[in-house]
């Protein structure tokens, strides 16, 4: 799980190891697909989210998927809320 206030950038890293080479793929709150600022890399792939609405929090998926089959990491983006007195 990850906390964020509004208007933050956050760097979503999801490892992978695997043989053969796994396809990564993100997925957003209420399961779109992001294809916008990821970064695959040799060993998994990082995606930027900028928190700028109520539909950027929630869950985050990164789904590495290769020949013999696919499993997803799940990552929870949680609002902070900033109180002022």
């Amino acid at each position: 799980q990850i906390g964020s206030w509004d208007y933050n950038n956050l760097t979503l890293n999801c490892q992978v190891t695997s043989f053969p080479a796994a396809l990564v793929t993100w997925f957003g709150p209420a399961g779109r697909q992001i294809t916008k600022n990821v970064i695959n890399t040799g060993d998994g792939s990082h995606l930027t989210v900028t928190t700028s609405s109520p539909a950027d929090y929630g869950q985050y998926a990164c789904r590495a998927s290769n020949k013999i089959g696919n499993t997803d990491q799940i990552i929870m983006v949680k609002r902070w809320c900033k109180y002022t007195f």
